[in-house]
């Protein structure tokens, strides 16, 4: 990996300038969403965070890099915005252990796109139709963030997902909710892949967004 923004994370380095708590207390996020992402985090999920200029993209990315789990080695890779996108998705695809990379997007729904016409500029013409499909296979959750009354917002969480037709579609994990005082962030069970992968390494999914408590406010059972 040779991009400039590349940076080999392990511990003993120095701390982010800021941490989940303090994007909370701004709030950036809140406790609920903190907790998964730091979950989502040490379970090994590979993130993209997403948004336009401006939208504190790495201010995010460094603030979850304290999670890295204790003797274990992350790639931490700030914006891609060029060829080297097809590197960082090479990586991703055989490194379990790589989680983090921004990217500049207008929505979440972008995000993946845009990765894969970035990485199409590098991949050879026979390969670059399997772009998109690796995009997809790698990333298990997009962060898109946007500048709102002049202070960073998540504005949605959201997990890549294959239809049985193979559509390709984004599940929304939380997202801003528009009638409500400040935009407060809605909260929705999260996918069995997801929920699969964190309890398999250890990680407890905040109560927030498991199903049972769905289950509980619509009045259904278990």
């Amino acid at each position: 990996m040779t991009h400039p923004n590349a940076r080999d994370r392990a511990p003993g380095r120095q701390g982010p300038a800021y941490r989940l708590e303090d994007l909370v207390g701004c709030g950036c996020l809140d406790d609920a969403l903190g907790s998964l992402r730091a979950a989502c985090f040490r379970a090994g999920l590979i993130i993209v965070i997403a948004g336009p200029a401006g939208s504190s993209k790495t201010t995010m990315l460094d603030a979850l890099s304290a999670y890295i789990p204790c003797g274990q080695r992350n790639l931490v890779v700030g914006e891609v915005c060029g060829a080297e996108a097809l590197d960082v998705l090479r990586v991703m695809a055989h490194d379990p252990h790589v989680a983090l990379t921004t990217v500049r997007s207008a929505s979440p729904d972008e995000a993946l796109p845009r990765l894969a016409s970035l990485a199409r500029q590098a991949a050879p013409t026979p390969c670059s139709r399997s772009v998109a499909d690796s995009a997809r296979r790698c990333v298990d959750v997009i962060v898109h963030l946007e500048q709102r009354d002049g202070s960073p917002r998540v504005v949605e969480v959201a997990q890549p997902i294959t239809s049985p037709r193979g559509a390709v579609g984004l599940a929304t994990l939380a997202c801003r909710d528009p009638d409500s005082p400040g935009g407060r962030l809605r909260h929705f069970p999260v996918t069995a892949r997801i929920a699969a992968r964190l309890r398999a390494q250890g990680q407890p999914i905040p109560a927030a967004f498991c199903e049972d408590r769905f289950r509980r406010a619509d009045g259904g059972g278990r």
